[in-house]
């Protein structure tokens, strides 16, 4: 099910003495009906806002119910944030997918065709989850707009969400469903996941990752690194790759910094640390589309969780580089 954007979630502080100099998200943004023809935003910069409004998959995962809210709060966060766009840079809401009747694959499939329709008129779709059911719909929109290109996957995340489950896709198997769909295309699974937890993730999912040749960096190793070798890594990967796909979970961050999710994590990663890694990840230049997964209001602190997410998508839209 599509739900058209609402104009009323975008509200936010005038600072009426600073004329345009002092514009923020909710004075800028425009509302995008997905449900009716929209227009080409071909030779313009134009982001796109896409919730997706489902914890289905978490719920199927024995995960924290709470992440189908997710786009309500980060947008309610990012209202307010200072709009340094340039006129040639627009802000669209393009409203949200729901998952109102348990029926996951429908939904997934549904949330590809709009991503499809995003991608294939020229806007940037940066997706608010929900569940990281997510991934799979998103991927799959990516794909249909591209078939013939090659299209990697960088997740950062304190799980691979590899795991197997033949009943049915939760928030834990989206990137095996992937490595499946892309075997049946007859097209590589070029994955990298980085942030990985050792006591997040069974011998199973190693097993499986090592089987699918994933490329992953652990959180303790990122803690290691330095900035160079972090770079080397993530250019070796995304060198031969035509497009990214990035998806971000927010339960990479450690739980003191994000509460708010659906499976919190201990000894994660710092925000500095995701924002470098974002850094590095945008100035490739191939990063087709974004998502932020397991946004869980029921379970933050303060926003303390949403706020980060908000400040994620602000960082995309400042680092994005064209995409080549």
């Amino acid at each position: 099910m599509y739900r058209s954007p609402d104009r009323n979630i975008w509200r936010g502080r005038t600072d009426k003495y600073d004329g345009p100099d002092g514009a923020r998200w909710h004075h800028v943004i425009q509302m995008l009906d997905l449900s009716r023809p929209i227009a080409s935003a071909a030779g313009e910069r134009k982001f796109a806002l896409l919730g997706f409004c489902s914890d289905e998959g978490v719920r199927k995962n024995f995960g924290r119910r709470g992440a189908s809210e997710g786009p309500y709060v980060i947008r309610k966060m990012a209202a307010n944030l200072p709009w340094h766009g340039q006129s040639s840079v627009s802000l669209f809401d393009a409203g949200d997918v729901l998952c109102p009747n348990a029926n996951l694959e429908t939904v997934q499939r549904l949330l590809g065709q709009k991503v499809a329709t995003l991608l294939d008129t020229g806007y940037f779709p940066i997706l608010l989850g929900g569940g990281h059911e997510i991934a799979y719909g998103h991927f799959l929109g990516a794909f249909a707009h591209c078939p013939d290109k090659k299209i990697g996957i960088i997740n950062l995340d304190a799980h691979f969400d590899l795991r197997n489950d033949p009943h049915a896709p939760t928030s834990g198997t989206p990137f095996l469903q992937i490595a499946n769909f892309l075997a049946q295309e007859g097209k590589p699974f070029d994955y990298m996941c980085l942030g990985i937890q050792p006591s997040g993730n069974t011998t199973a999912l190693y097993k499986t990752a090592h089987r699918k040749k994933v490329k992953y960096l652990e959180a303790g190793t990122l803690f290691q690194l330095s900035t160079a070798e972090i770079e080397k890594v993530i250019h070796k990967f995304t060198k031969p790759l035509d497009h990214i796909y990035l998806t971000i979970c927010l339960d990479v961050m450690d739980g003191a910094f994000a509460p708010g999710v659906s499976a919190p994590a201990v000894m994660g990663l710092a925000p500095q640390q995701v924002a470098e890694l974002l850094r590095i990840i945008m100035g490739t230049g191939k990063v087709l589309t974004c998502d932020i997964a397991e946004m869980n209001p029921a379970f933050d602190q303060d926003n303390r969780t949403a706020k980060l997410a908000a400040n994620l998508v602000f960082r995309i839209m400042s680092e994005l580089k064209p995409t080549k």
